[in-house]
């Protein structure tokens, strides 16, 4: 009688602990790469040249580097809130992986919708001393 509870309670014990036995899910980096943007202003620079000149094209590039800046800005202010949750999805997609970190990431203007933007993300994993790049890009 006592070898079935002390089966039973060692079960019980391992089902409740199982979960803190199996290795953890590895970190990805806080660290955020610089932003890009490349949208209206970009494009529109070398149009201002006819009116504003080799300014003009400045002008232009200036912008969409500001809106990269504001686009860096609020990924920094809410990145601690998903980067626990990226690493948890990364580590399905790498079960072997020892780490993760952001290496590139590209915003660009869609062309047909002013407010869209796509998405170029490249994510350096590190698994058995060994370093790949995984790139996801999310068009419009």
């Amino acid at each position: 009688m006592s070898i079935r509870i002390l089966l039973l309670l060692s079960i019980v014990i391992l089902l409740m602990t199982g979960c803190s036995w199996s290795r953890a899910t590895p970190p990805l980096s806080p660290e955020i790469p610089e932003v890009s943007y490349t949208g209206k202003g970009t494009n529109s620079g070398p149009m201002l040249v006819g009116s504003l000149g080799a300014a003009g094209l400045a002008v232009g590039i200036a912008i969409d580097i500001g809106i990269a800046k504001d686009f860096h800005k609020q990924i920094e202010i809410h990145k601690a809130k998903y980067i626990k949750n990226i690493a948890f999805l990364l580590k399905g997609y790498f079960p072997n992986a020892e780490g993760f970190s952001l290496s590139q990431l590209e915003f660009t203007a869609a062309k047909n919708d002013a407010d869209s933007v796509n998405t170029n993300l490249v994510i350096k994993v590190e698994e058995n001393s060994s370093i790949y790049f995984v790139s996801i890009e999310r068009p419009c």
